[in-house]
């Protein structure tokens, strides 16, 4: 039986694992679209980032590394104009430039490289003001490339790799932090300006104190004269009576080598880990018969739901291509259901592609890529995530059919998509729920103002019979509420705040000078706001984060991403809550190659405080409601501009007796369709 294959048109797309090692050619735009060429062509794919390291090893000097950085750095990101004309010729000239800096082999072609490299190849002309750049610079040659290719001497540079202490091994990086002396004339034992007991180092460009960390470091007896010493941070001693300078720095190394040893824990803690949800050990699906035993072919997926193409990875047998043909012909049909739309706008009337385990090596589960606008699910780890990207999707086609360009609809302000922004990141509490929050921010702002207060009043210097004096006025002072008019009258200086001139004359008889204008102003200005605080308790509704919000951008503290707002995006904020509307929406149905991984965002973490806490970034509880509510809302209302159509059941089932001749059947094993997606390792990627 012939292998079941590829279907509709060819999909295409860039081949990426090409310029993982020689960058974009020109010759590679012929393969992309426009939006391929938009997203794809940047400084980091055409020269692609060498290895500093690996070039160092190799015996090139640091500072010719560092200076390659610098010119490589100084290049702007990506074309200056988005057209195919600045395209080809910003691929030409970092193509070029990158050549000719690579080739860099001594430390005095840095010298002339701004005269060999860039006048001699990108200028045509100069005066005393400017240069003017040649039109195959494309103008990719700025200022900031022009500075870094003059270097009048290598001190800038070396000072540079100094202070990011570039292609510094590890021994190097701990010996930066001390400084080390022969113990000899220049070494004495003194007296600091402040009377303390010193060590003078004179190092013959000016003299500096170094306060030892224990009595013993003054005693001269214990210190042998021409053997040497460490410093750190000009103030501690830390080795001494090495017998040679290369004895004090590997003591210092060993010492400090001994030190991390100590806590390994400590620093595997602060890095952040992967987020692992759990597993899916079952594909399971409850719900309408849509296949009636018929085994789904691609001709099936182009006729039924008119996707643009289909393609399968070389590496997936007959029983993963037959399965996942059939768990998408069901979960697609199921999502049009769930929605209410015809099985034609599943694919956005045919713009959309689907590729299962055939786009790259990602180790996500799956995936959407914009530029050819398929959804590309992994042989082992897609299961589940189907209605997660089927939401990127959603939310590019609406960008470019209601705005008119590439994008993703919810990183606009459009009035369809803004009322579920809002619901996915602020909530507004009622009044009574607010009245707790804000009784809180009181209290807490209360105490900071008490505390300068007590400051201004002189507080710590006071007496205890003097402190109960403070006390009570204080108090008053906290008590008394300040409307605008009284707060704008008193800074006006047409009236007077009785408790602010007690407290003046309290401290004129503490101290014999009184309170001063500006301190009189600070403190009726926080009075003010105090009492601004206290009015609202109880009185005000409060609009606030949603739990759903505030967990995901703690799970982007939390979490590893190549974004760090990844979790708290608009655009994956919006993936997540879609997949549980569409879980809510099939209830009591399910399928889970759908939507499994709907609720699967949670995890018990430790925080600061080593207390555990539990983050779940997806929508829950009145916040899930609401957000169903308002996705409902916006189906409708794309019905109603005419994008998406009525379902009809009867187009996505196959009849029983329907005569299947034509039709490459398949015996899938079940036991095997019912295993082949354990084991997942997963993440997702926009």
């Amino acid at each position: 039986m012939a292998q079941i294959q590829d279907f509709g048109n060819k999909i295409g797309g860039a081949r990426k694992d090409l310029w993982k090692t020689r960058g974009l050619i020109l010759s590679d735009l012929e393969l992309m679209n426009e939006a391929e060429r938009n997203n794809n062509i940047k400084k980091d794919n055409v020269w692609i980032k060498p290895n500093y390291q690996e070039m160092y090893d190799k015996g090139i000097s640091r500072r010719i590394i560092y200076f390659i950085k610098t010119i490589r750095d100084a290049i702007p990101t990506k074309p200056y104009l988005p057209t195919q004309a600045y395209q080809n010729g910003y691929i030409e000239f970092v193509s070029d430039i990158r050549d000719k800096t690579m080739n860099i082999s001594t430390e005095d072609e840095i010298y002339n490289y701004f005269k060999d490299v860039l006048l001699n190849n990108y200028v045509e002309g100069s005066n005393s003001y400017y240069y003017t750049p040649k039109e195959n610079t494309y103008r990719c040659l700025n200022n900031k490339l022009f500075k870094a290719a003059q270097v009048r001497n290598f001190q800038s540079i070396d000072r540079e790799i100094e202070k990011k202490q570039f292609l510094y091994s590890d021994e190097e990086k701990i010996l930066s932090l001390f400084e080390f002396f022969k113990y000899d004339d220049n070494v004495t034992f003194t007296k600091s300006y402040d009377g303390r007991d010193v060590i003078e180092i004179n190092r013959g460009y000016g003299k500096f104190y170094v306060y030892p960390n224990n009595p013993d470091e003054l005693n001269i007896d214990s210190w042998i004269p021409n053997t040497y010493f460490a410093v750190q941070a000009h103030r501690v001693i830390s080795v001494k009576n090495c017998e040679s300078l290369d004895a004090a720095k590997q003591f210092i190394i060993k010492q400090e080598q001994e030190k991390e040893k100590q806590e390994p824990e400590k620093n595997k803690s602060e890095r952040k880990t992967k987020f692992t949800p759990i597993q899916l050990r079952h594909i399971q699906r409850v719900g309408d018969e849509y296949r009636n035993s018929h085994q789904i072919t691609g001709d099936d997926m182009l006729n039924v739901f008119g996707f643009y193409g289909g393609e399968f990875g070389n590496w997936l047998n007959e029983n993963d291509r037959q399965a996942n043909l059939n768990y998408s012909y069901e979960a697609f049909a199921d999502l049009a259901k769930a929605l209410n739309i015809s099985n034609e706008d599943i694919t956005f009337k045919g713009r959309l592609s689907i590729a299962y385990g055939a786009r790259g090596a990602s180790k996500a589960a799956a995936h959407y890529e914009p530029e050819r606008k398929v959804i590309n699910l992994t042989k082992m780890k897609g299961a589940g995530s189907l209605g997660h990207e089927w939401a990127h999707a959603l939310d590019h086609y609406l960008c470019s059919a209601i705005n008119n360009r590439e994008g993703f609809i919810t990183e606009t302000n459009n009035e369809i998509i803004e009322p579920i922004v809002s619901a996915m990141k602020y909530k507004i509490l009622s009044k009574e729920d607010a009245k707790e929050i804000l009784q809180k921010e009181y209290d807490s702002y209360k105490k900071d103002v008490v505390n300068y207060v007590k400051y201004v009043m002189g507080y710590s210097k006071c007496n205890d019979e003097q402190k109960k004096v403070l006390d009570n006025i204080i108090e008053e002072y906290t008590k008394q509420e300040v409307s605008w008019d009284e707060y704008l009258s008193y800074k006006k200086e047409n009236s007077k705040n009785e408790i602010i001139e007690k407290m003046s004359a309290v401290r004129k008889e503490m101290y014999g000078r009184g309170l001063l204008s500006n301190e009189k102003n600070n403190l009726i200005q926080q009075q003010y706001y105090l009492s601004e605080r206290y009015v609202v308790i109880g009185t005000k509704e409060l609009r606030v984060e949603t739990d759903f919000y505030r967990d995901s951008k703690a799970f982007d503290n939390t979490y590893s991403k190549t974004d760090k707002r990844y979790w708290s995006s608009n655009i994956e904020m919006f993936a997540r809550a879609f997949q549980c509307y569409i879980k809510d929406k099939l209830s009591p149905d399910r399928n889970d190659y759908l939507c499994g991984h709907a609720d699967c965002y949670k995890q018990e973490v430790v925080d600061r405080n080593n207390d555990k806490k539990v983050l779940v970034a997806y929508p829950e509880g009145e916040e899930r409601q609401k957000l169903n509510e308002q996705f409902d809302k916006m189906i409708e209302q794309i019905k109603e501009i005419g994008l998406f159509q009525e379902f009809s059941k009867e187009a996505v089932t196959f009849e029983n007796n329907r005569d299947y001749e034509n039709i490459n059947s398949y015996d899938i094993n079940e036991d095997f369709v019912q295993t082949s997606f354990m084991d997942m390792d997963y993440d997702i990627d926009i």
